[in-house]
């Protein structure tokens, strides 16, 4: 397995996270942010425009903004989950 990092700040690939559905593909991720219930979204360039996984398994949950984002760049997700994107 492959680990980057030094120090405590040390990580491991995990070739089998996230357990994206059966013929679809993530596009370029653009960024990563993950919400007080421990959902991470997946801002990517691909058709399924934010991609949201469970943090421990990395099941899919559901995803949105199909169509809605030319090329999306930045999220952040607020104290109370709000979502905030960036795009072009």
């Amino acid at each position: 397995m492959t680990t980057v990092g030094e120090g405590e700040f040390r990580y491991e690939l995990d070739e089998t996270w996230p357990n994206v559905p059966e013929g679809w593909e993530l596009g370029l991720c653009s960024d990563v942010a993950v919400d007080s219930r421990d959902r991470v979204f997946v801002f990517n360039r691909g058709i399924h425009s934010v991609a949201i996984f469970d943090a421990d398994s990395g099941d899919f949950l559901t995803s949105w903004g199909e169509g809605k984002f030319k090329q999306s760049h930045g999220i952040f997700i607020g104290p109370d989950d709000s979502v905030f994107l960036t795009d072009l």
